[in-house]
């Protein structure tokens, strides 16, 4: 396995990963009682977000470099 291939996959298992504790941490939200632990989920939901948005920018450098090489 390349390099290349090798920096997709992990992209892509981080994706798994942030797609999964999003999910998680949403769930949590909608059934906890307290609104100052609302908005510390709210906070890490938002850098999750970040993640994801750097994720998606990598995956797309990493298309078109795969594609100009092809």
């Amino acid at each position: 396995m390349s390099n290349h291939d090798k920096i997709f996959q992990a992209c892509i298992d981080i994706e798994t990963a942030a797609e999964i504790s999003h999910a998680t941490i949403s769930e949590v939200m909608d059934n906890i009682g307290d609104d100052r632990y609302k908005y510390i989920l709210l906070g890490v939901l938002q850098q999750q977000e970040g993640i994801t948005r750097a994720l998606e920018t990598i995956n797309e450098a990493l298309k078109a470099e795969r594609e100009k090489a092809a």
